[in-house]
């Protein structure tokens, strides 16, 4: 049975667990502390967010609620009428956003609400600029002393029944940096883990072992990732393969149009765009500043064959998993500012940092010349995540959705009727 008679919860994040390497560790007895939690309660797959950006996943899973409903589609976010681009962060200062958060939830209800580690969430999310190697090793090492010194001071002060949340980051940078699995042409087998990554697996078993150590009887723990891991081994220019197919126009030639924001984009001739990591958009007429395309339908028609036959010219396999029109997978009241398609890609490609930007490349897939080898930027059936808790969950899989509804009921709060997520006590 689930008792649900609970003073406290304690959420803890770790960005990038991955599903498999965990699962991996644990049976060779690698992660006493967490087997030890499976055991007494659960360990579960949990399925990433559509897309698996890293802070798009997390407001996803703090929420409870599809992008539709929180307005967060992409690492960027971008203004329809002036082609503007803005970064997404789960630290949004938006008072309507913020609300949404499952701590801001609690705290409207009366209960203690705290959510310190949100501070370091986006420490090492600056793609392209990682220091590499010992240096890389030592920065993080340095970060998680600061992290946890900041954990434990906060935990002492969880007395009050509610919520505490915090979310350890350094482990996306330490597996994209140390990500030996190369994807492309093989098939999936026995992944190998670098030391670095091994040992911050294992400490984080350390922590969970002084955690329950210290852990009141009547504190529900769930352990929480927002995704899993893969490779990167080549870059896709998504604008550079509109430009070549005549979906986008440019007003000098592409070889000098390599900066971003669209610099040199002629909107007047231009029927579609990417930004982001998976996101492209219809240059439709009332919604984009200088929107030009009025038969939405027929163009999509057009597209979207084409982009399914892209392929890598090195190996003749399509590249593009799959491609999400947004009124399949979204709903609710910012439905129209999602991207008109989510372009999902198979393991081994990502989408360029040139594309996030508005920008272009050189070819439309390249080497991986950026000194990560690893990449969370697939199609999100490839990298779930995991969900520990010391409750018997019934369940062997679970989407990121589910974990904010999960603590309502685990607090004895109503969970709002607008939440996409399901409460795993049910």
């Amino acid at each position: 049975m689930l008792s649900k008679n609970y003073v406290n919860v304690l959420l803890l994040g770790i960005s990038g667990m991955d599903y498999k390497i965990t699962k991996g560790l644990l049976a060779a007895g690698r992660l006493p502390s967490f087997k030890k939690l499976a055991d007494q309660g659960s360990f579960i797959k949990l399925d990433a967010s559509l897309p698996a950006e890293n802070n798009l996943a997390w407001i996803s899973l703090l929420t409870g609620l599809n992008p539709g409903k929180h307005n967060c589609f992409d690492a960027v976010n971008r203004n329809p009428l002036t082609y503007g681009l803005e970064l997404v962060s789960v630290k949004n200062n938006n008072e309507a956003f913020r609300n949404k958060l499952i701590d801001q939830l609690i705290s409207h209800a009366g209960l203690s609400a705290s959510a310190p580690g949100l501070s370091f969430l986006d420490h090492f999310d600056s793609e392209g600029n990682n220091p590499g190697g010992q240096e890389l090793i030592k920065q993080i090492a340095d970060l998680e002393k600061t992290q946890e010194d900041w954990f434990w001071k906060e935990f002492f002060q969880f007395k009050e029944k509610g919520l505490m949340y915090f979310i350890f980051n350094a482990l996306n940078q330490l597996q994209q940096t140390f990500w030996n699995n190369p994807a492309i042409g093989r098939e999936e087998g026995k992944i190998k883990l670098n030391k670095a990554v091994v040992d911050y697996y294992e400490q984080k078993d350390r922590l969970l072992q002084q955690v329950l150590d210290k852990l009141d009887s009547p504190t529900a723990l769930l352990i929480v990732s927002n995704r899993g891991v893969n490779s990167f081994e080549r870059s896709f220019h998504l604008n550079n393969w509109l430009v070549e197919n005549e979906f986008m126009q440019l007003t000098p030639n592409l070889s000098s149009a390599r900066e971003p924001l669209f610099k040199h984009v002629d909107w007047d001739t231009t029927r579609a765009y990417a930004i982001g990591f998976s996101s492209l958009y219809l240059n439709l007429e009332h919604r984009e500043g200088k929107g030009i395309v009025t038969d939405k339908e027929l163009l999509l028609k057009e597209l979207m064959p084409k982009l399914e036959l892209i392929a890598d010219p090195n190996t003749g396999e399509r590249i593009i998993h799959k491609i999400y029109r947004k009124e399949e997978v979204y709903s609710g009241s910012y439905l129209n500012n999602a991207p008109d398609l989510i372009i999902t890609l198979k393991p081994g490609y990502q989408m360029s940092w040139q594309t996030a930007v508005g920008g272009f490349g050189g070819q439309i897939i390249e080497d991986n010349s950026q000194g990560l080898s690893g990449n969370h930027l697939v199609d999100p059936s490839f990298i779930p995540g995991i969900l520990f808790s010391n409750q018997k969950l019934g369940k062997i899989s679970a989407q990121g959705l589910d974990v904010a509804p999960t603590i309502l009921e685990l607090l004895g709060l109503e969970i709002p009727p607008e939440m996409d997520g399901k409460s795993l006590l049910k």
